[in-house]
């Protein structure tokens, strides 16, 4: 599918800011979301275009729901390296995290990141998670 013609091209301003209040408070850079029907239909929102592009491309990438099971997740424990060092020197995002529930006709994923050297996000992703799952 050309990710150019899907109806989430369009949103990224939306996306942004809906996203720019928990961006301001956390020094975030990046969400997306994506929604998998078992049929194969995708729904996917995001605030970073060229990203989306380069995921959805990449000859490594594989849908979240392929390799990691519900629950709470840092790119680095589950995505091809070479994703994460693009994410990082070509997109300026890094400390990825994936939040993924499974239902039963559909998978949900949500992910979030922040600029390199902010490690600081880590004591955010552990200990308030909830403010992530209010947010989504």
């Amino acid at each position: 599918m050309d990710i150019k013609k899907h109806i989430s091209w369009g949103q990224v301003d939306d996306v942004t800011e809906i996203c720019e209040p928990l961006f301001n408070q956390f020094d975030l850079t990046y969400f997306d979301y994506g929604r998998l029907y078992n049929d194969g239909s995708v729904i996917s929102l995001y605030t970073d275009r060229d990203f989306g592009i380069y995921i959805h491309n990449h000859r490594e990438y594989k849908f979240p729901s392929t390799v990691i099971k519900p629950g709470v997740h840092l790119w680095m424990s589950y995505m091809a390296n070479d994703i994460i060092i693009g994410a990082k020197h070509e997109f300026n995002h890094d400390y990825l995290l994936t939040i993924y529930t499974q239902y039963d006709d559909y998978c949900e994923v949500y992910d979030f990141a922040t600029k390199p050297h902010n490690h600081k996000v880590l004591e955010l992703y552990f200990n308030h998670l909830d403010i992530f799952e209010l947010f989504i």
